[in-house]
This record gives structure tokens, sequence and C-alpha cells, in this order.
């Protein structure tokens, strides 16, 4: 289920590529259409069968000769011969086609033109019927010619044994009464061929023949069928188009322009935050808290939060809160990671900050913890010492308490959040603020990651404001 949706994500992010490719085609197929010109198709009907009134096959047994004639007809190497015995041109296509338990056949020619369409039908037809009237004499005199010898040489040792009798002279009469059985014994073995050989006759009127029942007379027109070629063409190149876009979304695995982030996370970009340039990445830092304070509905609490670590959020957070701050606005900065607190070197040697206040039960308090940064009208809290259950300390009643002793004291207060993937608490922290933003590292994370950090403040109904692009080529 994870692939398809992965897959949907990116026919949904190429879905103009995928138009454009899918009207791509249907043009192609209209100018195919429009160059093509018009065709004609015309039919000559066969009959399979005895062309007497007796001894022919039963019905279904000339459907079954029938539909392997048709078989043989449709086979290029069987229709070349045949071809060259009509003598037809190669821009005439030959079909056969048969009705279904019927003793019929159906010799269709397509062809550029109306005449040529109507003479190669009827002319591979009597091809064909020529061509199966010539076998099946050949077979006949085979069979035949064997029997006629047979019956040839016993006639003329009838005549010598009866001129024998005739003359009179000498035949002793045991003699004549040799001659006599000889000439009855003749007779008989051609009393019996004559039999086979007038069977074989009248059998080689049916059997499998195969005649021209009726000639093509004239022809159908076929039309390119412009509008039936131009759907088929949309279709196929929407097809194509959303092929090319799910493999695109398999090579695109980072989210690294703001192109990309309104096309996998549907979210603006705020700001896109140049690497190595410091002054560029100020100015760009600027430009991004100037948007923010012209934005409709002021914050007080603002979380600054990435899908995991090292993506530059404290960069971001930092730096937001310190332009506030240099622009007369009493500022707070929560380092809220208490993680990096129980792991990391910012919680070393420090036993308060947000922790001491989260877990001692209201005996310290955000004035006790407060720290001044250096920078007029800017305080800082820090994460304090390590916690072993940091999810249970940052519960959202404790943090919300908190948030509210914070507030008399200050226009702004930016969280610095750990990320949301390897830490449940930031999604408590983002849910409690006024406003969130999402850091997103151009280089390095994953659009996958991305997705899931998106998916996980819209759950907990974070007012997610947008993305800063971090490390931004410039």
């Amino acid at each position: 289920m994870e692939e398809l949706l992965k897959q949907l994500d990116a026919i949904r992010r190429w879905r103009t590529l995928v138009v454009l490719i899918a009207v791509i085609g249907a043009v192609s197929a209209l100018l195919l259409s429009l160059t093509k010109e018009s065709t004609y198709s015309a039919q000559t009907t066969m009959f399979v069968g005895s062309s007497t009134q007796d001894g022919g096959n039963a019905p279904e047994q000339d459907a079954v000769t029938a539909r392997s004639y048709v078989e043989f007809l449709n086979s290029p190497a069987n229709q070349a011969p045949l071809r060259a015995s009509a003598g037809l041109p190669d821009d005439v296509d030959i079909t056969a086609s048969n009705v279904a338990d019927g003793p019929v056949i159906y010799i269709t020619a397509t062809a550029p033109g109306e005449d040529d369409a109507i003479t190669g039908s009827a002319k591979f037809a009597k091809a064909f019927e020529k061509s199966l009237t010539t076998l099946f004499k050949k077979q006949f005199d085979d069979t035949i010619d064997p029997l006629q010898r047979e019956f040839q040489s016993n006639n003329t040792e009838i005549a010598t044994a009866q001129a024998e009798l005739d003359s009179g002279s000498g035949l002793t009469p045991a003699q004549r009464v040799e001659r006599q059985a000889t000439i009855r014994l003749l007779q008989s073995e051609n009393s019996s061929l004559t039999s086979q050989i007038e069977s074989l006759r009248g059998a080689a009127g049916n059997s499998r023949a195969a005649s021209v029942y009726q000639s093509a007379q004239q022809a159908q027109e076929s039309s390119p069928g412009i509008v039936r070629n131009t759907m088929l063409g949309f279709i196929g190149g929407g097809i194509l188009g959303i092929v090319v876009a799910m493999v695109l979304g398999s090579l695109q695995s980072r989210v690294d322009s703001p192109e990309e982030v309104r096309a996998r996370l549907d979210l603006p970009t705020l700001a896109t935050v140049s690497t190595g340039n410091a002054e560029q990445r100020a100015e760009d830092l600027r430009a991004l808290s100037s948007g923010l304070s012209l934005m409709p509905g002021q914050a007080q609490t603002l979380a600054v939060t990435s899908a995991v670590q090292d993506e530059g959020k404290t960069m971001v957070a930092s730096n937001l809160a310190r332009i506030r701050a240099g622009l007369g606005d009493r500022v707070i900065l929560i380092d809220a990671n208490l993680r990096q607190a129980a792991g990391g070197t910012a919680g070393k040697g420090r036993k308060g900050g947000l922790a001491a206040i989260l877990g001692r039960g209201g005996e310290r308090t955000l004035e006790d913890e407060l720290v001044p940064s250096g920078i007029p009208n800017m305080s800082v809290l820090p994460a304090g010492g390590p916690s072993s259950d940091p999810y249970s300390l940052m519960s959202s009643e404790r943090m919300r308490a908190l948030l509210e002793q914070a507030a008399p004291l200050a226009d702004l207060i930016v969280l610095d959040t750990p990320s949301l993937l390897t830490a449940a608490e930031s999604q408590v922290v983002c849910s409690l603020c006024d406003q969130t933003i999402l850091v997103v590292d151009s280089n390095s994370t994953g659009a996958k990651d991305a997705v899931e950090a998106r998916d996980l403040l819209e759950r907990v109904n974070a007012n997610t404001l947008g993305v800063v692009l971090t490390r931004v080529n410039k």
C-alpha cells in the first residue's frame, strides 16, 4: 500500500508532464490520421463442400474444413504463392474469415483504390480455387491411375483368352475350361475396379473443394477514424506519461527546490537559505523574518522543527530570535531538545533549564532558569540536564503551563524542537504553538522523510506555515 501511495504521489507531482505527453500523443495521432488516405475493402464469398447433389460431407465437416482453410490463407507464407499466381500488388492486403459453424469463406482485399480491392479479392479467390482443383486432381490421378492400368491389363488378358476360345484350335477340353475360368475371374475383378473408379470419380466433386460462390462487386470505403485515433493517442500518451512520472518519481529522492516542496508536501516555501556564504545566509534569514512579520495573525509562539537531525533548524530558530530581538521585540528562545541534552554536549554541566522546570513539580520557575543571550531583548531557556523519558516530561499540560508563564515576558517565543521522526515529544510542542516552521535540508533530506514529517504535523493539527529550505546553492 505504501508503494502504491508513493507512485500516486509521483503521478500527482508530475501531472503537468503526464497531461503534456497525453496531448502530444493525441496531436501525433491526429496528424497521422489527417495524412493517411482512405482505404477500400471488397469481399468475395467461397463455398466449401460438394458440387454435386450426392456424396457430400456432413455440414459440420465442411465447417471444420472451412476453418482450416481460413487459418491456411491467413499465413503469409501460404499467401505468397497465391498472390503471385493472382498477380496482386504489394499494397493489396488479403484476409480470410468464415462464419462460425458454416462452410462459407470470405476473402477480403483491402487496397488504396476501389478497383484494386474488387479485383484483388476476386483474383485471389480464383487462385485459391484453382490451386485446390489442381491439388485434388493430382491426388485423384495418383489414386485412380493404378486402378485404370489394372483394368486395362485385365481387359487385354480377357480379349486374349476369348480369342483363343473363339479360334477353337489347339486347345484341349481342360484348357478351354481353364480359359473360361480365367475370363470370369478377370471380369469379376474388372467389375470391382469399375465400382472403385466410379466411387472415386463421385467423390472428386465434393470433399474439401472450395469454389467461388459470389465474386466481389463493390468495395466499401474506410476512413482513417480521426476521432477514434485521436482518443487512442491521448490514452496511449497518458499511459506513457504516467510511466514517465513514476520513473522520475523513483529517481527524485530529495526535496531540493521550492517546486519539489510544493509538489511533494503541498506547502509554500518560506525561504531558501544559502550555504557557504555567510552574508548571503544572513540576508536569507532576514528575508524570512520579514516575511513572517508581514503574515496576518501574528503568532506569539513559533516552533521550528525538522524531519531528522542536522537539517539546520537550530540555526534557523536562533537567527529568527536574534533578528526579532534586534528589531526591539522581547524574545525568548527555548531549547526544547531534551534528547540532545541527555546525550550530547548541550546539557553537560547544567542541572537547570527546561528539564528542571518541567520535572520538579513547579519548584523552579521560568524566571529562575532564563539566561541572558548577550543580545538585547533576547533571553534563552536551555534544555538543561538529561532526561531518561523526555516524552513524559514534556506532556502537553506541562508544556502548556510553561508557555503560559512565558507569555507575559515576551512578544515572541521561539522553540527549537527535536526532530519529528526521532522524538515523539516534538509533535506535542508543535501542536501547542501558534505556528510551526518545517526546516528541510535540500542536500540530504529524503522525500519520504519530509512527507512523513508533514503528515505528523497534520495529524496533531499543527499550524504549519511552510518550509524553510537550507543549504541551497545560490
